[in-house]
């Protein structure tokens, strides 16, 4: 998954990038029935600032620079796992181990089980938040976006001699 941004700071071994919200849920077919590309439609031309991993090179980067940004698949993947699983699994399992008490004690059982999978996502990224394996990373320096050239009509063509 790669963003194009454009660095706003240079801190320490990395970047603070700032970049558009992308149209990456206009190439997907489930875009219509996606509750994520509903939100995105919804926050179109959001800026965004991310935190960019580069490492001992984060000098060699001056503000303005373009720059073309990756998340790793597998760090995508699990996030996505723990952020999804983690609460749906402790709402179950709060639920199953209440559900003897009757109905009340079941959906209170849910409750607590759901607040504790939220907190588990949440220490999991505060654990994660400082691992270099876990960032964003800065693929490449991109060309700066020139201005786009609007075609001319027959008439306003000059012809050069």
């Amino acid at each position: 998954m790669t963003e194009r941004g454009r660095v706003v700071a240079v801190d320490g071994p990395g970047l603070w990038v700032e970049t558009l919200s992308s149209s990456a849920c206009m190439g997907c077919r489930a875009r219509q029935g996606c509750g994520h590309g509903l939100l995105q439609q919804w926050g179109a031309r959001r800026r965004n600032h991310l935190y960019a991993w580069v490492g001992e090179q984060a000098a060699d980067f001056d503000i303005g620079d373009e720059v073309d940004l990756i998340l790793p698949e597998g760090v995508l993947i699990a996030s996505a796992m723990v952020v999804y699983l983690l609460p749906l699994l402790g709402m179950l399992t709060g639920m199953a181990l209440a559900a003897r008490g009757g109905d009340l004690a079941a959906l209170l059982g849910a409750g607590l089980g759901l607040g504790l999978g939220f907190a588990g996502v949440r220490l999991h990224g505060q654990r994660r938040r400082h691992d270099p394996r876990f960032q964003v990373k800065v693929l490449r320096r991109g060309e700066p976006a020139a201005d786009p050239v609007l075609p001319q009509s027959g008439s306003d063509r000059q012809i050069q001699a």
